[in-house]
């Protein structure tokens, strides 16, 4: 017979034991990850902020203002604020999360729950979830 300790899993679920004295609506779950395995880029200048809107959105024009004029309001609010953001010397975090992420579950998780779920030192420009 087999024994394996921790997480057994074959990437498509993850079985677990535990023990409690509590009940178990009673009990959470608090997970951490390192936000610099799913940040690809820091944004610290305008300059910085109107490359990356460049190279994410490249598609709708050729120019910043260009692309913003065929965006909805969505991405003209994000531009806004991430230009406020290192106006007032923060840093700008840009980075993606799937759900097919088998190497990082806590990247399937912040893709599922979204930024918004999750406590932090930073605050949220844009996600997907709301």
């Amino acid at each position: 017979m087999r024994v394996r300790l921790g997480f057994v899993s074959n990437s498509s679920s993850s079985s677990f034991v535990l023990s409690t004295d509590k009940p178990l609506d009673e009990l959470t779950v608090t997970m951490s990850f390192k936000l610099a395995t799913v940040v690809e880029q820091t944004l610290k200048t305008k300059q910085e902020v109107d490359e990356y809107i460049l190279e994410e959105h490249s598609y709708s024009g050729k120019s910043v203002e260009a692309i913003l004029e065929v965006s909805g309001d969505w991405l003209k609010e994000v531009y806004q604020e991430m230009l406020q953001a290192v106006g007032d010397g923060r840093v700008v975090l840009a980075g993606s999360v799937c759900n097919d992420d088998f190497d990082n579950t806590l990247s399937t998780i912040a893709y599922d729950e979204g930024f918004g779920a999750m406590e932090g030192d930073f605050e949220i420009i844009s996600d997907a979830r709301g």
